[in-house]
């Protein structure tokens, strides 16, 4: 008489062969004038269909839309999937009835290990003043505060599973049949944290969600093909073993360790960055590069790759700009299994090899001064007059290129300048000509404004952390301290607010056409609140040192 495992195995096998597979027709439907997509679920894409805007400006609109914060807006671009090109934040969208254009919003700048969960590398933190690190001592304090807001995290979370999925996050290579196998358990795996996340956001009852969830929603399509190729058998006791796998770790480890969608998140976004290769870098490939110095006597010396020769170019936020020559496509052979063990060890050796092999690293970002744009070529100069010539397919490519340097210079070195006017942000130019920082907190103005002295009369323009539609005004104002009978310096901060008419102290009536006309305006007057009176005297200019939106 067979077993009853026997038998529930004879019933899904004939489940599987009973089940019909009716695919349903695509349904076409005309898109007209410009959308904006977004990877959280539930969340309906932007659409224009007239107007003219600039890449930065509607990055501005998805971010209201997915509310990410004004600290983290800058961390995100546009892309177009189709030509796989990232848009420069000035980059001049016009959309008429002939427009068609759609665009992914994506965090694009990204910094391996800013969870601090790896201890390969160091830890990202956003930089924060001394006095913000608390008092922990020394030994104990945090180097600054988390790079992430609640809603970055969860639109990155949302990214890294539809990259996964797509194949936009490419999983590291097999050296041997073992690290094959070790590699489908890792995706297998990281199906667990996802429908795990996906369970509890939905409030499915954890003890059904193995029922409920097919794990081929959650691997990546080119694992999922490879399954189907195998025989049924094969296929059932994967599912099989998925399933209990996957009852184990939500009875014992998410309800007995009280584990948190927090804690998912962190730890599937970790694990990505160890399971695929080239998260966090952008990568391409020049039609020609070359690396020369300049020097007084003989003008310009080659010292870098010949331009005939096939190159890689890779950009990342921990490490710079780096470039090697493209390595040959050696196809992988396998060996039996009777050697798999070995082959594993042997393959983790490679793999840490392969890891930095090759690679010449150019410059970091803070060793840049400028680039410059001529058609299709950037080139990057370095402090030392050694530079850069990358010649790309096309001016569009080149500008996208620039702007990935440019934004990894601001969060990372300088949050107030631009490296090429022909990619510089519309908001940095204008806060530059009206000596407005960007968004920062309360304490960095008034440690700036000690900086400078701590004249009455002086002040700090910034744009709101939390808002996008106001401007933060802190001032310095004198108050008499009664009981030791002296004024003391207190800092005072105003709103003024930005809307479509323009720009207004908050409380008030009168809109001013730009934010310099309104400051020249409150120049003249006497200012008064809580019973202070006073007067501006000059705004607290930018400084080189870096400021709550960079990293280390």
């Amino acid at each position: 008489m067979p077993s009853l495992g026997v038998m529930e195995l004879g019933r899904q096998l004939c489940g599987k062969m009973r089940r019909s597979r009716r695919a349903e027709g695509p349904v076409t439907v005309t898109m007209r004038g410009l959308e904006i997509h977004f990877y959280l679920p539930d969340t309906q894409p932007l659409e224009f269909l007239k107007d003219r805007f600039t890449a930065e400006e509607l990055c501005v609109e998805a971010a209201k839309r997915c509310y990410i914060s004004p600290l983290c807006c800058n961390l995100f671009g546009l892309y177009d999937e189709n030509q796989q090109l990232w848009y420069a934040p000035n980059h001049v969208i016009k959309v008429t009835d002939e427009t068609c254009i759609k665009l992914h919003y994506r965090m694009r700048f990204y910094f391996t290990n800013w969870h601090g969960t790896s201890e390969r590398e160091s830890p990202v933190w956003r930089h924060c003043i001394s006095k913000l690190r608390g008092g922990l001592g020394p030994q104990r304090a945090p180097e600054g505060i988390p790079l992430l807001d609640a809603a970055s995290l969860d639109y990155l979370f949302a990214q890294g599973q539809n990259d996964f999925q797509k194949g936009l996050a490419v999983v590291r290579c097999p050296q041997s049949e073992a690290e094959q196998h070790e590699i489908e358990n890792e995706c297998l795996g990281m199906a667990v944290l996802a429908i795990t996340h996906y369970a509890m956001t939905r409030e499915i009852p954890l003890s059904t969600a193995s029922n409920e969830i097919s794990y081929k929603r959650f691997i990546p399509e080119k694992l999922n093909r490879q399954i189907k190729q195998r025989n049924i058998l094969t296929r059932l006791r994967i599912n099989n073993v998925f399933k209990n796998f996957l009852n184990e770790f939500n009875s014992r480890t998410v309800q007995d360790s009280n584990i948190t969608l927090y804690d998912l998140k962190i730890k599937y976004l970790s694990t990505l960055e160890g399971l695929t290769r080239g998260l966090g870098r952008e990568m391409l490939e020049p039609r020609a590069l070359v690396v020369t110095q300049e020097v007084e006597t003989n003008g310009e010396l080659s010292h870098g790759p010949e331009s005939s020769l096939a190159m890689e170019v890779q950009v990342t936020g921990t490490t710079g700009i780096s470039y090697r020559r493209k390595p040959p496509n050696n196809t992988l052979i396998l060996k039996e299994k009777n050697k798999s063990k070995k082959n594993k060890f042997e393959g983790k050796q490679t793999k840490k090899k392969d890891a930095s092999e090759g690679w010449v690293t150019f410059c970091d970002f803070h060793e840049i001064t400028h680039i410059v744009i001529k058609e299709s070529t950037v080139t990057i100069f370095r402090q030392d007059n050694k530079k850069m010539e990358v010649q790309l397919e096309f001016k569009g490519e080149a500008l996208a290129f620039a702007a990935l340097v440019d934004g990894y210079f601001r969060l990372t070195v300088d949050a107030h300048h631009y490296l090429c006017t022909e990619v510089a942000p519309s908001s940095v130019v204008q806060n530059l000509q009206n000596c407005c920082h960007g968004p920062i907190c309360t304490e960095y103005a008034n440690q700036k404004l000690r900086q400078e002295g701590n004249e009455e009369g002086t002040y700090v323009l910034r744009w709101s952390c939390t808002d996008y539609h106001y401007i933060i005004m802190t001032v310095v104002c004198s108050e008499l301290d009664l009981c030791e009978s002296r004024q003391v310096r207190q800092y005072k901060n105003f709103q003024i607010e930005v809307g479509s008419e323009g720009f207004r102290l908050y409380g008030t009536e009168t809109y001013r056409s730009s934010l310099r006309e309104l400051l020249d305006h409150l120049s003249g007057q006497n200012l008064r609140t809580d019973n202070l009176r006073f007067q501006l005297s000059a705004a607290a200019p930018h400084s080189p040192e870096r400021c709550p939106t960079c990293w280390w």
